[in-house]
């Protein structure tokens, strides 16, 4: 049986979040054996959204949705399979020291050497997937010659710098990645939207329990807005997955990837914050859930590529002269 959706809990959410793993690992692997995210890429992506609407931790993005492309984009199936039955646990390295995308990592005699930075709850996964300059390696996280190093950050999703001084490593192989975490992007940005959904119940909520709140037109024009901006953001990220589910060409299904997370990454920030006005004093309470829902859509901006850095592929697709679909 598939362990529901916790209900929305801040303290409890804290609580997990100041200690390893970082998240509940009993519920988690429930979650994966019993199927929350079995199915179609648009089952998975309606997962993500109510997990983020109900603030609940979980190494989803990094150590399920990227590693799993990866891994199938990889061709390997026996990792896909441990990784879809809960048997293992991955965390995808990929970004460098400077935030951005590395292949510094070098491989020498089946050994690895570099850093990856910014590794969501490493600490708790059975493998590390390494991007290096050849290709990607699988490195156990406690073999010898790696080293974790905490790195605290707005998302509370216990990230790691990730230390290889000569750890040992299996080549995966070679492959384009860029579609394979086009499904990751995609599940970024359907985050930001579930998290921004429900802090716009709970501006609504608390700003129809106040009716001399509620009549003020500055206050209505905001929920509009706010309103406005998820419908926006639910219309890009559906169409995304929709493209992902009825096998669409890869170059389409990049471009919706990245005009799902520029859209998600400004409106549904904007949304958060504007419950947050709009909750005044509320916002700063640490038991309360606005503060949750506004760290997971600003600490997903940068992951798998800013803002800007998806507005500029946009612009690069509109300005190419190939037929749609063909890159």
């Amino acid at each position: 049986m598939t362990p529901g959706i916790p209900a929305l809990d801040p303290a409890a959410v804290l609580a997990l979040a100041a200690d390893e793993p970082g998240y509940d690992a009993g519920w988690w692997r429930g979650a994966v054996r019993g199927g929350l995210f079995a199915g179609s890429f648009g089952a998975t992506v309606d997962a993500v959204r109510r997990l983020a609407g109900a603030a609940v931790p979980s190494p989803v993005h990094n150590g399920f949705v990227q590693s799993g492309a990866v891994l199938a984009a990889l061709g390997a199936h026996e990792e896909v399979a441990a990784l879809r039955s809960g048997a293992r646990r991955y965390a995808f390295a990929r970004t460098g020291p400077d935030g951005t995308d590395d292949v510094s990592t070098r491989a020498e005699g089946g050994r690895l050497y570099g850093t990856k930075c910014f590794v969501p709850y490493a600490a708790s996964a059975d493998v590390l997937l390494v991007v290096a300059r050849t290709g990607v390696f699988a490195v156990e996280r406690a073999a010898p010659g790696v080293r974790l190093e905490p790195i605290p950050t707005i998302g509370l999703d216990r990230s790691c710098a990730v230390h290889l001084d000569g750890a040992p490593a299996t080549s995966l192989g070679t492959a384009p990645l860029e579609t394979a975490l086009a499904r990751g992007v995609i599940a970024l940005a359907a985050d930001a939207l579930g998290a921004a959904e429900a802090a716009l119940r709970h501006a609504v909520e608390r700003v129809t329990a106040r009716p001399p709140l509620a009549r003020r037109q500055a206050v209505r024009h905001r929920c509009a807005d706010m309103l406005l901006d998820t419908t926006l953001t639910a219309g890009v990220v559906e169409r995304a997955v929709r493209l992902v589910d009825d096998g669409a060409p890869d170059g389409e299904i990049r471009r919706a990837a990245a005009v799902a997370k520029a859209v998600a990454s400004e409106r549904c920030r904007r949304v958060t914050a504007s419950a947050h006005q709009l909750g005044g004093g509320e916002g700063i309470h640490a038991d309360q859930p606005l503060h949750l829902w506004y760290r997971r859509v600003k600490a997903a901006e940068p992951v798998l590529g800013a803002p800007r850095s998806h507005r500029a592929a946009i612009a690069a697709a509109l300005l190419d002269p190939r037929p749609e679909g063909s890159g």
